[in-house]
């Protein structure tokens, strides 16, 4: 049996687009973070491996074991539907139509929840101005990335227009 275990960053918060973001190192055992150890700000394009340290994020310790969970509730829906739709399809056993319900929405929930915990990881203006005084950063690139407007692409925009005038 393969035992991996080791340092790792997980729990990825607090987003600047194009800038950094924060995460926190673990010691993992089988690629599920058990203990934080300390939490970063890492540079964007630096690939994980570099950041700058900085105070224990909460934020991303919760979020790193909150989407270990998630994805622990996707496979277990995952794992648990296809055995329920064995069961369902070779005998139609009682209660294993409810059991393969319970299992999609267990993987359809967490999968849910997963996605919105993405969605929500970007830093606000304070968080993001903090951070980067800590790094040192000039704030006008805080402001760029906070007033840039909206580009859409020629397709997108050939759209907009369209609807406009109809």
């Amino acid at each position: 049996m393969v035992i991996w275990y080791g340092r790792r960053l997980y729990g990825k918060v607090d987003e600047v687009p194009g800038l950094f973001h924060v995460a926190t190192q673990f010691f993992y055992l089988q690629y599920v973070p058990l203990v934080p150890l300390k939490s970063f700000i890492v540079l964007a394009g630096s690939g994980d491996e570099r950041g700058v340290p900085t105070s224990m994020s909460v934020k991303s310790v919760l979020m790193a074991w909150v989407r270990t969970a998630l994805v622990g509730g996707m496979l277990f829906g995952l794992i648990f539907g296809i055995i329920q739709w064995i069961e369902y399809s070779s005998k139609h056993a009682p209660g294993s139509g409810e059991l393969l319900l319970l299992a999609g929405t267990s993987l359809v929930g967490s999968g849910l929840l997963f996605w919105a915990s993405k969605r929500f990881s970007r830093a606000g203006y304070d968080r993001a101005m903090e951070l980067a005084t800590q790094l040192e950063l000039p704030p006008e690139l805080i402001e760029q990335v906070f007033t840039q407007p909206v580009v859409l692409d020629d397709e997108a925009t050939n759209q907009a227009d369209q609807t406009w005038q109809n």
